[in-house]
Protein backbone atom coordinates (compact mmCIF):
# COMPACT_ATOMS: atom_id res chain seq x y z
CA UNK A 1 0.00 0.00 0.00
CA UNK A 2 1.75 3.09 -1.31
CA UNK A 3 1.90 6.17 0.91
CA UNK A 4 0.10 8.30 -1.71
CA UNK A 5 -2.80 5.86 -1.54
CA UNK A 6 -2.84 5.95 2.26
CA UNK A 7 -3.12 9.75 2.18
CA UNK A 8 -5.94 9.68 -0.38
CA UNK A 9 -7.93 7.02 1.48
CA UNK A 10 -7.65 8.92 4.77
CA UNK A 11 -8.57 12.24 3.19
CA UNK A 12 -11.54 10.71 1.39
CA UNK A 13 -12.78 9.36 4.71
CA UNK A 14 -12.41 5.70 3.78
CA UNK A 15 -10.93 5.18 7.23
CA UNK A 16 -11.37 7.30 10.30
CA UNK A 17 -8.55 8.32 12.62
CA UNK A 18 -10.38 8.15 15.95
CA UNK A 19 -7.32 8.51 18.19
CA UNK A 20 -6.81 12.27 18.79
CA UNK A 21 -3.10 11.81 19.52
CA UNK A 22 -2.53 9.90 16.28
CA UNK A 23 -4.55 12.48 14.35
CA UNK A 24 -2.29 15.25 15.68
CA UNK A 25 0.83 13.27 14.75
CA UNK A 26 -0.45 12.73 11.21
CA UNK A 27 -1.44 16.33 10.55
CA UNK A 28 1.86 17.58 12.02
CA UNK A 29 3.71 15.06 9.82
CA UNK A 30 5.71 13.77 12.75
CA UNK A 31 7.46 10.40 12.39
CA UNK A 32 5.81 7.28 13.76
CA UNK A 33 7.52 4.05 14.76
CA UNK A 34 5.32 1.96 12.48
CA UNK A 35 2.83 2.59 9.70
CA UNK A 36 1.51 -0.98 9.78
CA UNK A 37 -1.89 -0.33 11.44
CA UNK A 38 -2.86 2.42 8.99
CA UNK A 39 -1.34 0.58 6.05
CA UNK A 40 -3.35 -2.57 6.92
CA UNK A 41 -6.59 -0.61 7.29
CA UNK A 42 -5.96 1.08 3.94
CA UNK A 43 -5.44 -2.31 2.30
CA UNK A 44 -8.76 -3.51 3.71
CA UNK A 45 -10.50 -0.29 2.62
CA UNK A 46 -9.12 -0.63 -0.92
CA UNK A 47 -10.30 -4.24 -1.11
CA UNK A 48 -13.81 -3.21 -0.04
CA UNK A 49 -13.89 -0.36 -2.55
CA UNK A 50 -12.81 -2.74 -5.30
CA UNK A 51 -15.53 -5.23 -4.39
CA UNK A 52 -18.31 -2.64 -4.15
CA UNK A 53 -17.25 -0.60 -7.18
CA UNK A 54 -16.64 -3.56 -9.45
CA UNK A 55 -13.20 -2.22 -10.38
CA UNK A 56 -10.24 -4.58 -10.12
CA UNK A 57 -7.90 -3.76 -7.24
CA UNK A 58 -5.00 -3.14 -9.64
CA UNK A 59 -7.07 -0.50 -11.49
CA UNK A 60 -8.09 1.08 -8.20
CA UNK A 61 -4.39 1.21 -7.34
CA UNK A 62 -3.78 3.21 -10.54
CA UNK A 63 -6.56 5.68 -9.63
CA UNK A 64 -5.55 6.24 -6.03
CA UNK A 65 -1.79 6.32 -6.53
CA UNK A 66 -1.92 8.80 -9.40
CA UNK A 67 -4.50 10.94 -7.59
CA UNK A 68 -2.30 11.10 -4.49
CA UNK A 69 0.85 11.77 -6.48
CA UNK A 70 -0.58 14.75 -8.38
CA UNK A 71 -4.00 16.01 -7.30
CA UNK A 72 -4.11 15.27 -3.57
CA UNK A 73 -0.64 15.98 -2.22
CA UNK A 74 0.78 19.11 -0.56
CA UNK A 75 -1.50 21.02 -2.89
CA UNK A 76 -4.98 19.77 -3.68
CA UNK A 77 -6.85 20.18 -6.92
CA UNK A 78 -10.13 20.57 -5.03
CA UNK A 79 -9.01 23.63 -3.04
CA UNK A 80 -5.79 24.95 -4.62
CA UNK A 81 -7.08 24.37 -8.17
CA UNK A 82 -3.79 22.94 -9.35
CA UNK A 83 -1.94 19.66 -9.31
CA UNK A 84 1.41 19.05 -7.69
CA UNK A 85 2.84 17.44 -10.85
CA UNK A 86 2.83 18.87 -14.32
CA UNK A 87 1.73 17.10 -16.34
CA UNK A 88 -0.74 15.62 -13.89
CA UNK A 89 -0.14 11.90 -13.35
CA UNK A 90 -3.85 11.23 -12.72
CA UNK A 91 -4.89 12.97 -15.94
CA UNK A 92 -2.27 11.04 -17.91
CA UNK A 93 -3.69 7.73 -16.67
CA UNK A 94 -7.38 8.65 -16.92
CA UNK A 95 -7.25 11.06 -19.91
CA UNK A 96 -10.00 13.47 -18.91
CA UNK A 97 -11.38 16.04 -21.32
CA UNK A 98 -11.32 18.63 -18.55
CA UNK A 99 -9.25 18.56 -15.39
CA UNK A 100 -10.35 21.71 -13.59
CA UNK A 101 -11.72 19.97 -10.49
CA UNK A 102 -11.19 16.70 -8.66
CA UNK A 103 -13.29 13.85 -10.01
CA UNK A 104 -13.99 12.64 -6.47
CA UNK A 105 -15.32 15.88 -4.91
CA UNK A 106 -18.82 14.48 -4.44
CA UNK A 107 -17.53 11.43 -2.54
CA UNK A 108 -14.57 12.94 -0.67
CA UNK A 109 -14.84 14.10 2.93
CA UNK A 110 -11.62 16.10 2.46
CA UNK A 111 -13.33 18.28 -0.12
CA UNK A 112 -15.89 19.37 2.48
CA UNK A 113 -13.97 19.11 5.74
CA UNK A 114 -10.57 20.58 6.51
CA UNK A 115 -9.92 17.98 9.23
CA UNK A 116 -9.74 15.28 6.55
CA UNK A 117 -7.83 17.37 4.04
CA UNK A 118 -5.11 18.05 6.64
CA UNK A 119 -4.35 14.34 7.05
CA UNK A 120 -0.95 13.12 5.88
CA UNK A 121 0.26 9.57 5.49
CA UNK A 122 2.32 8.14 8.35
CA UNK A 123 5.88 9.43 8.22
CA UNK A 124 8.26 6.58 8.83
CA UNK A 125 12.02 6.45 8.50
CA UNK A 126 12.79 3.64 6.08
CA UNK A 127 15.27 2.78 3.39
CA UNK A 128 12.51 1.61 1.00
CA UNK A 129 11.72 5.12 -0.31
Amino acid sequence: MDYHMQRVLMRMGCLEISDPALYQILIARHPVTTDEPIRSLCIEAAKLIAIHSGHPLIRLNDFLWSLGRSCCNNTTLCKDHLCEKSPCTFNQIISLKSHQKCEFETACKGFEEDKYRKLWQPVINTHYY
